[in-house]
């Protein structure tokens, strides 16, 4: 199981960086619906800029959380599986005369 997981979330992070990033990324979005970027894209863009903001969509945003989980899923997972398999040494090293 673990050899499963760790390339997965190896994966994962490969193709869109780390927890780290979404978090940033999630931090500095600016939300918008797509009929206001459909009226002022410029005004937004610029906005956006001078306060270090990110503008995306809705869409994107919530992509970005769904990844995330993922991420934080298969790290917790990892965990267990790795405590999992130190649990069932230890268990072989009490049993093993």
């Amino acid at each position: 199981m673990f050899q499963f997981i760790a390339p997965r979330l190896m994966d994962l992070e490969e193709g869109s960086g780390t927890e780290e990033s979404d978090l940033d990324l999630l931090k500095k979005a600016l939300i918008i619906d797509s009929h206001e970027n459909n009226k002022h894209p410029s005004k937004m863009e610029n906005e956006s800029e001078e306060q270090e903001h990110i503008v995306m969509s809705r869409n994107k945003w919530s992509s970005i959380v769904y990844r995330r989980g993922q991420k934080q899923l298969t790290r917790l997972f990892l965990k267990e599986a790795e405590h999992a398999l130190q649990l069932s040494q230890n268990e072989q090293d009490f049993t093993v005369p």
